[in-house]
């Protein structure tokens, strides 16, 4: 899934391995770049380090931990945010990460704050 809200500030890129299969990197790269060019941020949504990591590379101005557990590949049962994904992309990459999902307790969010990201 890929959904550009180029009206907005900040547009949304929902990158999945789903969508590499079916557009692949390069084209991933140009819709990164077309959201750029109409001066706007682009935010990935990613359910894994290595979805993370490519939409880094790829130029995402933003990482959200939106999908994890969601997918097939990062289903969990766990009810709590996924501090380790936060964790491992916030010590590797300097996009901005955004932890989101399953943040239920105030001192969940402030452990996210301790992570350094939001």
């Amino acid at each position: 899934m890929i959904c550009g809200l180029l009206g907005e500030k900040l547009s949304h890129a929902c990158v999945i391995r789903r969508c590499v299969e079916l557009v692949g990197k390069e084209n991933l790269y140009q819709i990164i770049d077309f959201i750029h060019s109409k001066n706007r941020l682009a935010m990935a949504d990613i359910s894994t380090f290595e979805e993370g990591i490519m939409n880094s590379d790829l130029g995402a101005d933003i990482l959200s931990t939106t999908l994890s557990g969601y997918t097939t590949y990062s289903e969990t049962n766990s009810t709590e945010p996924d501090f380790e994904l936060v964790k491992e992309l916030t010590s590797t990459t300097d996009t901005p990460v955004i932890l989101e999902g399953r943040i239920w307790l105030p001192d969940e969010v402030k452990k996210a704050f301790e992570l350094g990201r939001i």
